[in-house]
């Protein structure tokens, strides 16, 4: 197992999950309880605009615990706001599966059974 230096606190332990984003215990902690802190006041504000000192300044937090935050991705920096217009979303759903259908096309015949069986399927199947 590795040492790491955390990365808050510059604490050496022993890191085993890489998911932490090489922080100690104790600063993950102290960093989930600044998250529930920033994630409450986002939702509160949806269509506000932030950036890492704006949003630590008026949740009263530390602006390089923010920064974490966005670093190892829990806060992501730039978030689109939800559309509340049925035609917007509709018409997002229609070009998710616009480019949906054009993977489709586009892998079907890359795999190995597509190149090699699809050709002798079609050929077998006219002389029947």
């Amino acid at each position: 197992m590795p040492l790491i230096a955390c990365r808050r606190c510059g604490k050496a332990f022993i890191g085993v999950d890489k998911g932490r984003g090489n922080l100690c215990t104790d600063c993950y902690r102290h960093l989930e309880s600044v998250y529930g802190r920033a994630h409450e006041y986002l939702r509160d504000h949806p269509n506000e605009r932030f950036d890492v000192r704006k949003l630590a300044y008026d949740c009263d937090l530390n602006s390089y615990d923010v920064q974490i935050l966005v670093e190892i991705g829990w806060l992501e920096r730039d978030i689109q706001t939800y559309t509340s217009s049925a035609e917007a979303r509709k018409q997002q759903a229609e070009e998710f599966q616009r480019e949906v259908d054009r993977l489709k096309e586009k892998n079907q015949l890359r795999t190995y059974g597509g190149k090699i069986y699809a050709r002798d399927y079609e050929s077998r199947r006219r002389y029947r």
